[in-house]
């Protein structure tokens, strides 16, 4: 079972959250959507899945505030796009935390789902720590811990050089197969920039890429990162650990050269002022893939929800 959590937070007299959770038992999948709002009027939830009826999907609310409406039968395959609509004067709202968005060809854009990124399609867990030639190690060597500053600049990205712009690893550690690991140079295999952190080996190989952050006052961050790459790997998942929640991952899916997209771990904190972030990737040989624009933000600060052109 895969939840993604998305957070939405509305500038305002009261706090309005969004979320979206993709379940998979066996072969069905369904996918929930929330919208907590005790002051909304009505909800409905509009999208290419019900060729944007402002009336097949309308979300039914809880004793708890929370309008929910579950979409059941939805494929692997499935890619979906919706908006939320609200109140008998239909405003139209694009949830700016959404896994995806396209533009909706109106000015405007929709949230995207691609369900097949949320699936688990490889029963793995993401090992604590990896030796050299691949072993898989019970007690994790000693992570270098990287003291977070406030960025000067007015981003909200707490990582430093997170583009690999300066051709070193940043206060990344690398452990397992660290061969055919290196920060390349190459403008046409970076989401930005010139550089981007790459990884292609020509047997099958397994790393960890690590950064323990400390110093991290108390709230809601995410990690996020920017992938591509040939795909068919046995696992590439970015993922979280002592955050103050079980260990939240994510699975990347990479489709070809240039196909670029982001991956989001949402929900964690720093109860302990830190948190540990990274990559893992089990590859057979001949997999490659590319990472870059990496962040970790801090959500606690609330943002204005942006009203959409209607379909």
């Amino acid at each position: 079972m895969k939840k993604v959590f998305l957070l939405l937070l509305l500038s305002g007299l009261s706090v309005v959250q969004a979320k979206v959770l993709v379940r998979q038992q066996g072969n069905d999948i369904e996918i929930e959507f929330q919208y907590a709002d005790a002051k909304a009027g009505g909800v409905v939830v509009a999208g290419d899945f019900n060729q944007w009826s402002l009336s097949s999907a309308v979300m039914v609310k809880g004793l708890d505030d929370v309008w929910r409406y579950v979409l059941k039968g939805v494929k692997p395959s499935d890619v979906l796009q919706y908006k939320y609509v609200l109140g008998t004067r239909q405003q139209w709202i694009l949830d700016p935390e959404a896994p995806d968005t396209v533009s909706d060809n109106k000015g405007g854009k929709n949230g995207q789902v691609v369900v097949k990124q949320f699936l688990r399609t490889v029963i793995e867990d993401v090992p604590t720590d990896i030796g050299k030639a691949g072993e898989i190690l019970v007690t994790p060597a000693e992570l270098p811990a990287t003291a977070v500053k406030l960025p000067t600049d007015g981003s909200r990205n707490l990582l430093v050089e997170p583009g690999f712009e300066n051709g070193g690893l940043n206060g990344w550690t690398l452990r397992g197969d660290v061969d055919g690991l290196s920060v390349e140079r190459n403008p046409a295999n970076a989401h930005s920039g010139d550089n981007a952190f790459k990884y292609m080996n020509h047997r099958p190989f397994k790393f960890l890429m690590l950064k323990r952050l400390t110093g991290l006052k108390p709230g809601n961050y995410s990690f996020k990162v920017w992938a591509a790459g040939g795909g068919g790997e046995a696992a590439v998942k970015v993922f979280a650990r002592d955050c103050g929640v079980p260990q939240p991952t994510v699975s990347i899916a990479n489709t070809g050269w240039q196909q670029w997209r982001q991956y989001v771990v949402r929900g964690l904190s720093a109860e302990k002022g830190e948190c540990t972030i990274g990559l893992y990737v089990n590859g057979f040989a001949g997999n490659w893939g590319s990472i870059d624009d990496l962040e970790f933000v801090d959500e606690t600060t609330w943002t204005k929800i942006k009203l959409e052109p209607a379909r």
